[in-house]
C-alpha cells in the first residue's frame, strides 16, 4: 500500500500514510484554496489518475513540470518511484531515492506494476477501471447520486454493470456465452456482407422450398444420363432429337412474335406515307361552287387538322422506332438459336451432348446446393444468435439478483449503523442494463450524498478494491451525527481510505479524537500544501 509522498514543492516536504483511515484536516473556518482537495488528487495521480494535471493548472503554471517521488510497500518488498506531472515514464529508485540503472516504466507498464502488487490480475478490468469510479474528488465530476458507477455524464449504465460484474468477478459466469453470442453476431455480418457484395445468393423460404423441388427433379436427370452414359447409350440421336424439336419450338414462338411486330411496323409506315389533307388551293376552287361559304372557318379547321396530323406522325415514329428496336431483339434471339441448332447438327461424337448436358446439370445442381446450404446456415446462426440471448439473459439475472442482494443487505447494515432505522438505499439493476440508486422515502440532498458514500463503503468490502478516496465537498450536506458515524465505520477498515474534512471542533471527542489520531497533515490559511498559494482548494 501507499507509505509516502516526496514533493520539494510541498510545505511539509515528506507525507506519510497509514494503513486504513488517512485524513487530510482543514481548519475550524472550513477555509478553501487550501489544498485539501489538491492533496486527494495528488494521491489519485500517483495512483495512475489525471485530474492533478488536468484541474490543477495553477501548481503546473507556478512550478512547470514538477516531480513526487514515493513508495509502496507490499508483500514482496518495498518499491520507490520517481514521477513527473508530464506522467509519461516512471522511474525506478532506492530507498533515498536515488535513480537506479534500469530502464523506466512507460505508464501503461506502471498500472499494470500496480494490478498486480495489489492482487488484481484475477480481475478482468484494468486498473483505473476499478478505482477510478470510487476516487471522488472535487473537480474530477464523477459525484452522481443516482448513478454512483458513472465516471462521466454520458457513460452507458450497460458500460457501468459491466465493469462491476467484472469488479465482483462474476463476468466470468458469462464471459464464454458473451463470447459465442459475438462470434455469431460475427457470422451473421459476413453472410450480409456477402449477400451485399453477390459473394453469396440470399434467398428466402420459398425460393428454399423450391430449390429442393428442383433438385430432386434435376437429380433425375442426372442420374439418367449418367446411366445412358455407363451403358453405352444407342439411342443418343433421339436425345439430340429432342433438344433440336425443343429449340425449334421455342424458335417457332418467337418466329411469330417477329411477324406480329413485323406487321406492326408496316401498319406504321403506310399511315406515315399517309398525307392526305385538305390543302388551301382546294378550298379556293370549293369557294367557285359555293360563293357563300365562310372561308375563315375552313381555314382554322384545315389548321386543326395539320396540327392532330403533326401530333401523329411524331407519336408513329416514336412507335416505328419502338418496334424496330424489339425486332433487332427478337432477330437475335433467332440467331443464338440457330447457332445451338447447328451445333446439334455438327457434333461430331453424340456422346458429347450428353457429357455437355451433365455438366450443364451438375453447375445447375451445385447452385441449388450452395444456395440452400447458406441458407441453411444462416438461420443455424440467428437460431443460435436467438438461444444465446436466452441463455445470456437468463445467467445475468441470476446475477443481477446476487450482486443487488449483495450490495443492498451490506448497505442495509451500514444504513442502520448511520441511521438505526430501516430506510436504507436500494441498489437496482433492470433486465436491460440500467440501474440506480436512491432511498424512496428520503429524497433529501443530505442522505442522497451519505448513500453515494455507503455505496463506496459496501463495494470496498465486498470486493477486491484497493482504497477509496472521498473529498470533503461530499459531506457538506450530511448531518453531523451520520458523519461521525461514517467516521467511526471508516476507521474500522484496513484497506486505505484516504479523506478530506475540516471544522472538526462541532464533532464529538470520539469522532475528533480518530480524525486527530488518523490525520497525515493539517492545512490552513496559514499552513497550505504548497509553498506557494496561488489558490489551490
Amino acid at each position: 500500500m501507499l507509505q509516502e509522498i516526496k514533493c520539494e514543492h510541498f510545505n511539509e516536504k515528506t507525507i506519510k500514510f497509514k494503513n486504513g483511515l488517512n485524513v487530510v484536516l482543514g481548519d475550524n473556518h472550513a477555509s478553501n484554496s487550501i489544498g485539501k482537495s489538491t492533496l486527494l488528487a495528488i494521491i489519485d495521480f500517483i495512483f495512475g489518475g489525471s485530474t492533478y494535471v488536468v484541474n490543477n493548472s495553477g501548481s503546473i503554471k507556478q512550478f512547470g513540470i514538477h516531480n513526487f517521488y514515493f513508495y509502496f510497500l507490499f508483500d514482496d518488498g518495498s518499491y520507490y518511484f520517481k514521477m513527473d506531472t508530464n506522467k509519461e515514464f516512471v522511474y525506478k529508485c532506492d530507498k533515498e531515492y536515488k535513480l537506479l540503472e534500469v530502464d523506466p516504466l512507460t505508464y501503461d507498464e506502471y498500472i499494470v506494476f500496480l494490478k498486480t502488487h495489489y492482487n488484481l490480475t484475477h480481475i478482468n478490468l484494468k486498473f483505473r477501471q476499478m478505482v477510478t469510479t470510487y476516487s471522488r474528488i472535487w473537480g474530477k465530476g464523477n459525484d452522481f447520486v443516482s448513478k454512483p458507477l458513472k465516471n462521466f455524464a454520458n457513460d452507458s449504465d450497460k458500460e457501468n454493470i459491466e465493469n462491476l460484474l467484472k469488479l465482483f468477478n462474476f463476468y466470468n459466469k458469462i464471459e464464454k456465452v458473451n463470447e459465442e453470442l459475438k462470434n455469431e453476431n460475427e457470422n451473421r455480418k459476413i453472410f450480409n456482407k456477402a449477400s451485399k457484395y453477390n459473394f453469396v445468393k440470399k434467398i428466402n423460404l420459398t425460393k428454399y422450398k423450391n430449390n429442393i423441388t428442383e433438385k430432386r427433379f434435376l437429380d433425375s436427370e442426372f442420374q439418367n444420363l449418367k446411366s445412358n452414359i455407363v451403358g453405352h447409350v444407342k439411342d443418343v440421336t433421339s436425345i439430340v432429337n429432342t433438344e433440336i424439336l425443343t429449340l425449334n419450338y421455342e424458335k417457332e414462338k418467337i418466329e411469330d412474335l417477329l411477324n406480329l411486330y413485323n406487321n406492326k411496323l408496316k401498319r406504321i409506315k403506310l399511315n406515315l406515307e399517309n398525307k392526305s389533307y385538305i390543302k388551301s388551293k382546294n378550298l379556293l376552287k370549293l369557294k367557285d361552287f359555293f360563293p357563300n361559304v365562310n372561308m375563315d372557318k375552313l381555314e382554322n379547321i384545315e389548321e386543326f387538322h395539320n396540327g392532330i396530323s403533326k401530333i401523329l406522325r411524331n407519336e408513329l415514329k416514336k412507335s416505328e422506332k419502338d418496334i424496330d428496336k424489339k425486332i433487332y431483339e427478337i432477330k437475335t434471339q433467332i440467331d443464338e438459336i440457330n447457332l445451338k441448332i447447328k451445333k446439334f447438327y455438327n457434333v461430331d461424337d453424340n456422346t458429347q451432348v450428353i457429357f455437355d448436358k451433365l455438366y450443364k446439370l451438375s453447375i445447375q445442381l451445385n447452385n441449388i446446393d450452395s444456395e440452400n446450404m447458406t441458407y441453411t446456415e444462416r438461420k443455424e446462426v440467428d437460431k443460435n444468435i436467438i438461444d444465446l440471448k436466452n441463455k445470456l439473459s437468463d445467467k445475468i439475472k441470476v446475477i443481477y439478483d446476487d450482486i443487488e442482494l449483495l450490495i443492498n443487505n451490506e448497505m442495509s447494515k451500514i444504513n442502520t449503523v448511520i441511521y438505526k432505522n430501516n430506510n436504507s438505499p436500494i441498489f437496482r439493476i433492470t433486465t436491460t442494463g440500467n440501474y440506480t440508486l436512491e432511498t424512496v422515502s428520503d429524497t433529501g440532498t443530505g442522505k442522497s450524498y451519505n448513500n453515494l458514500l455507503m455505496f463506496d463503503l459496501t463495494i470496498l468490502t465486498k470486493t477486491d478494491l484497493s482504497f477509496i478516496i472521498h473529498d470533503s465537498f461530499l459531506y457538506k450536506n450530511i448531518q453531523v451525527q451520520s458523519i461521525e458515524k461514517l467516521i467511526t465505520i471508516y476507521n474500522n477498515f484496513d484497506k486505505q481510505i484516504f479523506i478530506s474534512i475540516d471544522e472538526i471542533e462541532k464533532y464529538s471527542k470520539e469522532t475528533k479524537d480518530i480524525l486527530e489520531k488518523k490525520h497525515i497533515i493539517k492545512l490552513s490559511n496559514n499552513q497550505t500544501l504548497f509553498t506557494t498559494n496561488w489558490g489551490n482548494d
